[in-house]
């Protein structure tokens, strides 16, 4: 006869290696409890982020397959964006709402660099490459971008402060 409190204590025994959760598994795992509290607001975000991360997952044509981190960080950036008209044409309650997004999709990217700490990789970076002027900019970025992890800092960030500390 099947006994399942031995099957139980057999099963509890054995260790498993379990990888860590990706952003794509939180995010699903937050929103079924988003669902179960029937948080609408956040719901109706955590699902446009499940979308664009399993979107993100299909292979296409000639292109690179984007990380997790970098699908919210395009979320992120079009939201940003879309701030600007909205705030030309007077609708304050749109741009709080844009504003809540990015506060949500921002819990589920990783901690990224301060200013200092980009100014400081930069110019780690302008040493190791030797960097003079802003010509050298893609010696810089490629630098960067093999030896710092790209999930912390948007490109954006990096080119401005070299430009700065290149001109200076």
């Amino acid at each position: 006869m099947f006994k399942l409190s031995s099957f139980i204590a057999r099963a509890g025994s054995r260790s498993y290696c379990t990888a860590p959760p990706t952003i794509l598994s939180t995010c699903q795992n937050d929103l079924k409890v988003a669902m179960r509290a029937k948080d609408k607001f956040r719901v109706q975000i955590l699902r446009s982020m499940v979308s664009d991360l399993k979107n993100a997952q299909i292979p296409t044509k000639g292109q690179k397959p984007a990380t997790e981190a970098q699908v919210l960080q395009k979320g992120v950036a079009s939201r940003r964006e879309s701030i600007i008209p909205f705030k030309s044409a007077g609708r304050q309650d749109l741009v709080d709402k844009e504003v809540q997004e990015i506060a949500v999709i921002m819990e589920y990217l990783p901690k990224q660099l301060s200013t200092e700490e980009v100014n400081a990789l930069v110019s780690a970076a302008i040493k190791e490459v030797n960097a003079e002027s802003p010509r050298d900019m893609g010696k810089i970025m490629k630098y960067i971008s093999s030896n710092a992890d790209p999930s912390t800092y948007t490109s954006a960030a990096i080119a401005l402060a070299a430009k700065e500390l290149l001109s200076a």
